[in-house]
């Protein structure tokens, strides 16, 4: 039944992109596309399908001598392995939560930082903890390393601010 479903969707794929390809039909280069162009949202969703396509393979592991058992292991651990991650959760929304609190009143203006750019994802980081969905990217990053010791300074001369959010900043990772 997945396998019929999966094939519809890729299937139903083409004859929806057609009417769509004719009505936005343009010679704007690809930049100057609004965000929510409709090539856009097929070319993620046919993305996404080819990932749960390609995840269909492991259904052929359980008849391997070697991937099966360590399959069905792995079944068996998910509930554990969901519960350590709300539990994981529970502990980076508490850090979250206490270093938006603390930074919220530092927040700069993109026209304030080079080239107007603000959050994490800026060459030169800046507003890591300023709203609390901006702290929950930014401790999540950090747990990879992609996130810079700087972006716990702020630009006031408050030391003692900046000496309370480094250490919640790091015991996250």
């Amino acid at each position: 039944m997945r396998d019929i479903s999966m094939l519809h969707a890729f299937v139903l794929l083409i004859p929806s992109c057609l009417p769509l390809s004719l009505q936005y039909n343009s010679s704007r280069p690809r930049e100057e596309w609004e965000m929510w162009h409709p090539t856009l949202i097929a070319e993620a969703l046919f993305a996404i399908a080819n990932i749960f396509s390609s995840l269909r393979l492991i259904s052929l592991f359980t008849a391997n001598s070697h991937l099966g058992p360590l399959q069905i292991s792995l079944g068996r651990m998910l509930l554990d392995i969901l519960k350590f991650l709300f539990i994981y959760c529970l502990v980076l929304l508490a850090f979250a939560n206490g270093l938006n609190q603390l930074y919220f009143y530092y927040e700069t203006k993109a026209s304030e930082e080079p080239n107007n750019c603000k959050g994490i994802r800026c060459e030169r980081q800046n507003n890591a903890f300023s709203t609390l969905f901006e702290t929950l990217q930014s401790l999540f990053w950090s747990i990879f390393g992609l996130l810079n010791l700087y972006v716990t300074n702020v630009k006031a001369r408050h030391e003692f601010t900046e000496f309370v959010g480094r250490p919640c900043s790091g015991r996250t990772t």
